[in-house]
């Protein structure tokens, strides 16, 4: 995903409506992001080096199992509304 895209899902995500524990509820699909096929929404993004080389995080909060997570950016893709780039077939307890 583009850094500008992400930073910018970040801000509007940021003052979308908090549910319980501050976690957000009634999220627009627009707002949404998949990565290894579990749907997420943006929290913020993280810029750090690793062997003098730039490394693009995003920190994500899952929409299913209400954890947190950090990932390379590069692996996180928009949500796609047919569910195409999601796997259902995951059960969270």
């Amino acid at each position: 995903m583009d850094r500008t895209e992400y930073l910018k899902m970040c801000q509007l995500v940021s003052v979308c409506e908090n549910g319980i524990c501050g976690i957000k509820k009634n999220l627009p699909d627009d707002l949404k992001v998949v990565c290894n096929g579990v749907v997420y929404y943006p929290i913020s993004y993280e810029l750090a080096f690793e062997n003098g080389n730039p490394k693009h995080i995003a920190h994500l909060h899952c929409l299913n199992s209400k954890a947190r997570t950090d990932t390379i950016l590069e692996k996180v893709v928009k949500y796609e509304q047919s569910g195409s780039n999601t796997d259902d077939t995951q059960e969270w307890s």
